[in-house]
């Protein structure tokens, strides 16, 4: 404290080293900063429509992740429900048991402590669940035209 006080009235050669480590920590998080926001900015793509008809292109779909067996649409066709059921049964057992939970309205991760959730029935972190009813919903995808055609 005695030195930044004696520094305020003069100069102090003491502090020096102090202030040029200050200098460089500031421009690390500056540095850091610059870095996070370009890394941001690259994740922005412009949305690509298909010329003739408008509607998006399949890897905007894909990425976007937009297939969803239970869709309300889709749910009304008995035959497409069958097909569901044998496409789910196919799965590995944890993404089987998402899919069915998903089905029946439990949420993945709740802030009620009491509350049944997917993510504590399975004891897996709510990454890995969501990792996996995304790799479910991917393999149905691929399941479903063809399970349509036989």
């Amino acid at each position: 404290m005695e030195l930044l006080v004696s520094n305020r009235s003069g100069y102090l050669e003491k502090l020096d080293f102090f202030e040029v480590r200050f200098d460089m920590a500031i421009s690390r998080l500056r540095d850091t900063a610059k870095k996070q926001v370009r890394r941001r900015d690259r994740r922005h793509v412009p949305i690509d429509r298909d010329e003739s008809n408008g509607e998006l292109t399949a890897e905007v779909e894909k990425a976007a992740g937009s297939f969803d067996p239970f869709s309300e649409e889709k749910n009304w066709s008995f035959e497409y429900r069958l097909r569901l059921d044998a496409a789910i049964d196919l799965l590995p057992s944890l993404q089987r048991g998402i899919l069915e939970m998903l089905r029946k309205g439990i949420p993945i991760e709740s802030k009620d402590s009491g509350s049944v959730t997917i993510s504590k029935t399975f004891q897996k972190v709510e990454k890995t669940i969501r990792n996996q009813r995304d790799k479910a919903f991917a393999t149905l995808q691929e399941m479903l035209p063809t399970l349509a055609q036989s």
